[in-house]
């Protein structure tokens, strides 16, 4: 069972993993909004790749994609654990 390893077990039993039951909430998808920031460290690796001198601070430019891209996740699974109460 490789989702069973990945996962943990079912906490209701049956051997039945979360994943299955579609683990991740659909707000973890605000994470795709960190695309422009990534951008341009896209950009200047595609263009300076074999140049090293001139992506020396391409790090951080990573970096902030990194960070912009873990908020957002963070907070779509934060907002996906929330109840909407009707």
């Amino acid at each position: 069972r490789p989702c069973a390893l990945l996962c943990g077990p079912c906490p209701a039993g049956g051997g039945v993993s979360r994943c299955r039951g579609g683990g991740w909430p659909p707000t973890a998808l605000l994470a795709v909004a960190s695309f422009p920031v990534a951008v341009p460290l896209i950009r200047l690796l595609g263009r300076h790749h074999h140049q090293p001198e001139r992506i020396r601070h391409s790090k951080f430019l990573a970096l902030r994609f990194q960070m912009v891209n873990g908020v957002l996740f963070a907070g779509g699974l934060a907002l996906g654990g929330l109840s909407v109460a009707s």
